[in-house]
């Protein structure tokens, strides 16, 4: 599972996460994307048919970190 910060410096998560998803050797890891950026539906949807689920850091714990790599590993997505 890869847990990725949409705010990184360069790059950009958004095109790491399509990166990972055009290569056929990592376009199987399930991603857990990790923002702090206010997200339209539409943005939303975007990202979650790339990445397995989305996990808003003001409402970040442990539990809910947990909660969302383990939804990841048996395939699944939470929103």
């Amino acid at each position: 599972v890869i847990c990725l910060d949409l705010g990184l410096p360069g790059l950009g998560g958004r095109e790491v996460l399509r990166r990972l998803k055009d290569d056929p050797s990592t376009r199987e890891i399930p991603v857990v994307v990790v923002t702090s950026s206010h997200l339209a539906e539409g943005e939303r949807r975007e990202l979650l048919e790339l990445a397995t689920s989305l996990l808003p850091k003001e409402a970040i714990s442990r539990e809910r970190a947990l909660a969302a790599v383990e939804e990841a590993l048996r395939g699944g997505g939470a929103a």
